[in-house]
């Protein structure tokens, strides 16, 4: 199912991890510290990569399940700790997101986050990488009871920026951007080059893209 694009949109939200910003090597340095603390080697990087999404704690509770463990308190500290002082010692914004969100931001777009990052680090990694000016509102974590897939934070992030979720379009990507984009009835554009778990057929999306470039031609409708 895609959305008639019209001219008229006037917000664009984004998610954060695999969208704006390539977080997966300091969650991966985060997720290993905690293994290590109890003696269990760490896992690839590329299967960390398959646990990202859904928020700190499912990553955790992911990385433990390989080895047959439940999360406990120690863990999740060793894990929080270490991230909290090093959520962008190897993370960076993926090439040109710097220069395309200025230029969103000068043309008038209203511009928000959707993440289900907990506050602290979103708004550590959104100012460590200097793009926290452009956005309006930044939903998180743990902003409200609910997270995504429920629809409530992206609803919520519209709401804020005074806009109608026929007049929004949420750049995400993975398959709960995706899922929270369908049950919000918001426009949908997917980052291909994120954290997704399937192929990018199986998205419902109006349009997909690899490079921040490629955004900027596919919005220049609405400029």
């Amino acid at each position: 199912m895609f959305h008639k694009m019209e001219k008229s949109v006037e917000s664009i939200i984004f998610d954060l991890d695999g969208t704006l910003v390539d977080s997966l090597p300091d969650m991966h340095a985060a997720s290993s510290e905690m293994l290590k603390s109890i003696n269990l080697n760490p896992l690839p990087s590329n299967q960390v990569r398959s646990f990202i999404g859904d928020g700190v704690g499912k990553l955790i509770e992911r990385c433990l399940d390989v080895y047959g463990l439940k999360v406990s308190e120690v863990t999740t500290q060793v894990f929080m700790e270490y991230y909290y002082a090093n959520p962008t010692t190897h993370s960076r914004c993926y090439q040109d997101v710097k220069g395309v969100l200025s230029k969103l931001y000068l043309r008038g777009f209203n511009l928000g986050i959707c993440t289900n990052k907990p506050s602290s680090l979103t708004n550590k990694v959104l100012e460590n990488l200097d793009i926290k000016q452009y956005f309006e509102v930044v939903i998180c974590g743990d902003t409200f009871p609910e997270r995504k897939p429920n629809p409530r934070p992206l609803l919520e992030a519209v709401s804020h920026l005074k806009s109608k979720t026929n007049s929004t379009i949420f750049i995400g990507d993975s398959e709960v951007d995706m899922q929270t984009a369908v049950s919000s009835n918001v426009r949908f554009g997917l980052f291909s080059q994120g954290y997704r778990r399937g192929s990018v057929t199986e998205f419902i999306c109006d349009f997909h893209f690899d490079k921040y470039l490629e955004l900027e031609t596919r919005l220049k409708g609405y400029f």
